[in-house]
């Protein structure tokens, strides 16, 4: 299954690279999917085998083992009808019945509209920061979609610190059509979230305004908070099982951030202290 895997991915590759007989190269990529399909569906009938000749025996370790494999074999099948259909049949898969890996069955598909990274697999995770770097809040996004979250951000906001922000700032994708009317009215002075489709005129001058681009600069600090996190803080990858593994995990992550920014603050303040 390795070889014909890696003989998979050569033939994926020659035909992103624009090569041609793009017809040839699906017919073998067919041929090499079935092959897999194949070898999986082979593989299903042993375990299954396997399973119940394990059932017939009371030891402990062949519970375990049962218990560890039989959760996995109807995952595999699942894949193994969806290979079919999306290669063989080409027919389309909806993204909520993919399997997208046995062993973390939260992992969703994350669309990135950029280059070279049309999709990545994974979890969105939605952060809040405040002045001097300090993560208030993270959520884990059950979907691919930060629509509301600034509100959300706002209203958390104000239970913790008992007043609103005087600049609310975000991504294009946690505005809504309220967002900045019910931002203002709980107090919030600059709203620098750049709004969604074609704006009016009048829209278009406010995101020009001098405050608006100032607030959205300060916006830009989360990217590097971000890249912070995934680089020094192990947020690249959960070392954690399942979904409350990956909670805990990036918990720990934002509290070692913190803990980090605050013992920053405290050594200028000293050495500030000791100057004058």
């Amino acid at each position: 299954m390795r070889q014909v895997a890696q003989k998979l991915h050569r033939l994926v590759r020659r035909a992103e690279a624009g090569e041609q007989q793009q017809a040839q190269l699906a017919e073998q990529q067919k041929a090499l999917y079935q092959q897999l399909i194949n070898t999986t569906e082979q593989m299903v009938q042993q375990a299954q085998q396997v399973v119940t000749c394990l059932l017939q025996h009371t030891q402990k370790q062949a519970e375990r083992l049962v218990a560890h494999v039989e959760p996995l074999l109807p995952l595999v099948q699942r894949v193994i009808f969806q290979a079919r259909s999306r290669v063989l049949q080409g027919k389309q898969v909806a993204a909520s019945d993919k399997v997208l890996s046995l062993f973390e069955p939260q992992t969703r598909i994350i669309p990135r509209h950029k280059g070279g990274a049309p999709v990545e697999f994974g979890r969105q995770v939605e952060l809040d920061e405040v002045e001097g770097g300090i993560i208030t809040r993270y959520e884990i996004l059950s979907h691919p979609d930060e629509h509301g979250q600034g509100l959300q951000a706002l209203s958390h906001h104000q239970q913790l610190f008992g007043h609103p922000p005087r600049l609310l700032a975000g991504d294009r994708g946690v505005h809504t059509a309220d967002t900045e009317l019910k931002a203002m009215t709980a107090g919030v002075q600059i709203v620098a979230i750049p709004a969604v489709g074609k704006i009016s005129v009048v829209r278009q001058a406010v995101q020009h305004s001098r405050s608006w681009k100032r607030g959205y600069r300060w916006r830009a600090g989360i990217e590097g908070r971000i890249a912070s996190l995934r680089r020094d803080y192990g947020l690249r990858k959960s070392a954690y099982h399942g979904q409350d593994g990956m909670e805990r995990w990036i918990g720990l992550g934002v509290i070692a951030s913190n803990l980090r920014h605050i013992a920053q603050a405290q050594g200028v303040k000293k050495a500030k202290k000791r100057a004058v």
